[in-house]
Formats: C-alpha cells, sequence, structure tokens
C-alpha cells in the first residue's frame, strides 16, 4: 500500500503484519528470554511462514535449523528481529540491507531513550533504514502480534496467550509494558484484538503510520491506543480523518497531562509528550 488519499506513507508496513519469513537474530534457546519467546510462539501458533533462527552457538532452536548469520539464510527474509545488545544493531541492519529484508523488528534498548550516545546510534539505524527502504519498529520496542496469521515478533508475555477471535480490535501502543498490559486485560475480559504493536522509540516508523495501515485492513474495526505524544502532529491528524472516513472509531489513551507524567514518557520511549490542551481539543474535533 502506498500514500492513498490522506497521504500516509504505509508502503512495507504490510510485511510486519505479514511476512512470508521471519529470522530471528540472538534466537535463544531459553523460551522466556526475548530471542526465544517468539520462536516458542511461532511454532505453537503453527506460523506457516519460513522461520530462520540466527545464532552462532546453535544448530537448532525449536526444532527450525539455525543459521550463524542472516546472510547464510538460503531465502528470502521478509522480517528480521534484532535481540541483541544496542552496539549490534548496526552491523544487522547492514546485513539485512544485503539481504533485501523488508521489515526490522528492533528489541534492542540503548537507543534515543537512554540520550547523548544511545540518540547518535538511533539517528543512524534511521539514516540506514532510509538509504536501503527497509521500515523499522523500535528499537526498544516489545514487538509485534497478528493474531489471525499468528506472525508473532514480541518478546512480551502476551505472545503466549490464547487469541480471542473474532479478532477486531488493532492495538497500537507507545509503550510496551502498559500496552501489553491493556491487550491482556482486553483478552482476558473476552475482546478479540487482530493485533498488537509497540512501536517503541520510532526510530523509523511511527504510531501513525501503523494507525494508518491497520485502517485499511478489513479485520480491524476499532483502532485501540496509548500515546504519550505524536512525534507528527499532522500526519496523526491525517490518519484520524481517515478513521472517520472509514468510520472506524480511535479509542486512544493520552498519557503525559502534568510535568511529571511528560517527564515520564519522555525518559520511556524518547517521545516528548505536548501540551495536553491540544490534544484534548483535537481529540473532541475528530470523534476520538
Amino acid at each position: 500500500m502506498g500514500t492513498g488519499p490522506f497521504d500516509i506513507d504505509t508502503s512495507g508496513i504490510e510485511f510486519f503484519y505479514h511476512p512470508r519469513s521471519i529470522a530471528i537474530v540472538g534466537a535463544s534457546t531459553k523460551s522466556n528470554k526475548p530471542g526465544g519467546r517468539p520462536l516458542r510462539a511461532l511454532r505453537k501458533r503453527g506460523y506457516a511462514g519460513k522461520v530462520y533462527p540466527i545464532n552462532p552457538s546453535y544448530e537448532e532452536v525449536e526444532g527450525y535449523q539455525c543459521y550463524p548469520s542472516l546472510l547464510d539464510v538460503p531465502g528470502d527474509v521478509d522480517m528480521a528481529i534484532i535481540s541483541l545488545p544496542a552496539e549490534s544493531v548496526l552491523e544487522v541492519l547492514r546485513q539485512c540491507a544485503a539481504k533485501d529484508v523488508k521489515v526490522v523488528v528492533i528489541f534492542s534498548a540503548g537507543f534515543a531513550e537512554v540520550g547523548g550516545e544511545g540518540e547518535a546510534l538511533q539517528q543512524q539505524v534511521r539514516e540506514l533504514a532510509g538509504a536501503n527502504n527497509i521500515r523499522i519498529l523500535g528499537p526498544n520496542s516489545l514487538g509485534v502480534i497478528n493474531s489471525a496469521n499468528s506472525a508473532t515478533a514480541s518478546f512480551a508475555f502476551i505472545a503466549d496467550l490464547e487469541p480471542v477471535t473474532p479478532g477486531t480490535l488493532a492495538f497500537v501502543s507507545q509503550s510496551g509494558a502498559f500496552g501489553a498490559m491493556m491487550y491482556a486485560q482486553a483478552t482476558e475480559a473476552g475482546v478479540g484484538c487482530s493485533s498488537f504493536t509497540s512501536v517503541g522509540n520510532e526510530a523509523e516508523a511511527e504510531f501513525s503510520d501503523f494507525v494508518g495501515y491497520l485502517l485499511d485492513t478489513p479485520e480491524t474495526q476499532v483502532i485501540g491506543g496509548y500515546l504519550e505524544g505524536a512525534r507528527d502532529g499532522d500526519k496523526l491528524r491525517r490518519v484520524a480523518e481517515k478513521a472517520l472516513s472509514l468510520r472506524k472509531p480511535m479509542l486512544i489513551l493520552k498519557v503525559g497531562r502534568t510535568g511529571a507524567g511528560a517527564r515520564a514518557a519522555s525518559s520511556h520511549t524518547g517521545s516528548l509528550a505536548g501540551d495536553d490542551q491540544i490534544y484534548d481539543a483535537f481529540f473532541r474535533q475528530m470523534g476520538i
């Protein structure tokens, strides 16, 4: 999908939700580790695509053949998950570019949320992604889950939950932990979630990009969101207009009302919370 009438560039975003193959760089044999949980979930849920664990220490993980590096994978890779320390991310991204990977989910923390060198590293991630036409989720992200096809690229505990069907609520969150908690509570209450997306630090793709794409999917009838602050206010407005035109409600919990809350939001994902009165007026205007 391209920009469409609302001028939201969702090109490539579909591969986060419909990857034909997933590589996990930093794969682990321990299912409670970030590099292990997605593998167990993909196996348990019966994901139909190709799965490529990447770790030079193993020959096999969760029954899947393991490869020393991304460049050793014999087939095409649509999505790569990076579950390694921050200092290793750029090298893996270069391998992703060489392998023509479409989208990358970065679990790793230690970027803009810590300031200084982390901010500089995140800028390098953004530039590398832009130069090689790679869409990025994260860094500092809990990942993404598509309940419809069992594409699970998340290390959150919700990857182990049995989804409720049919799933009509797509949940997008700037807070991984809070978003996962809300997803779990909704699932336990019998609400069917079509997808979960933790956007992390939004080095490349942001909250509005994912919402803009999900609004076009037939299974998404409602958008749920946890928002600390929009990186691009104008894009959020265009997304809200699109939701109105499609008659798909947007339910957003906006946090960071107080000075302390705004500081917490900033330290959490590196986002700026913005003026709360402006958001209140905007949400009223757009029926959010």
